[in-house]
């Protein structure tokens, strides 16, 4: 008599979505291995940046890209491979660049009273500002905890004043933090 075993393997693999904030120069890191591609185990998972399965990434707990898609070959314990796909999307993070913007306002009228508008300032100091919830305050402190003491779009200072930026983003990234110091220039 003979024994024949018989291995039916029925691998299932199943495609996935990362979601990551850009970096700097617009690219994410992602965690690969935390897609879930497969429920069975005892399965080996190699990751892929093209889908001709050729070029492998060594790195996949720290994959920084500025690509959409990676591919995972899932190996079952008897040799059987699928590939699943992965999504990969970079949302955008705030931004904020104070350096470019000269605080220091002529006081047109000689009342003592500068006006701002910072609907005004925000597209100037925030790239893609329409994108993102910029809010001013008077504190680093409200600032950092972003509540609700910001300062309204229409203000006014009398003397020279930091103001404290926060940009948020919708998409869950951190924040971003600048400060302008806003001063009253020299009378001519």
């Amino acid at each position: 008599y003979f024994k024949v075993t018989v291995n039916i393997d029925v691998l299932q693999v199943n495609n996935a979505t990362l979601t990551t904030c850009s970096n700097a120069n617009g690219s994410g890191t992602f965690n690969l291995t935390s897609a879930v591609v497969t429920s069975n185990t005892g399965t080996t998972i190699t990751y892929y940046s093209n889908a001709a399965l050729t070029t492998q990434i060594t790195a996949p707990a720290t994959y920084t890209t500025t690509s959409n898609i990676a591919y995972a070959k899932v190996t079952s314990q008897y040799g059987c491979s699928k590939t699943a796909q992965i999504s990969l999307t970079i949302n955008p993070s705030p931004n904020i660049n104070t350096a470019n913007y000269n605080g220091t306002l002529c006081d047109d009228n000689l009342d003592g009273i500068i006006n701002i508008y910072f609907s005004t300032i925000t597209p100037q100091i925030v790239t893609n500002s329409a994108n993102f919830t910029v809010k001013y305050y008077l504190s680093s402190a409200d600032a950092t905890a972003g509540n609700a003491n910001n300062l309204p779009n229409n203000w006014s200072y009398t003397t020279a004043t930091t103001v404290y930026v926060r940009v948020e983003s919708a998409n869950g990234c951190p924040p971003a933090f600048g400060q302008i110091n806003f001063a009253i220039g020299n009378k001519i």
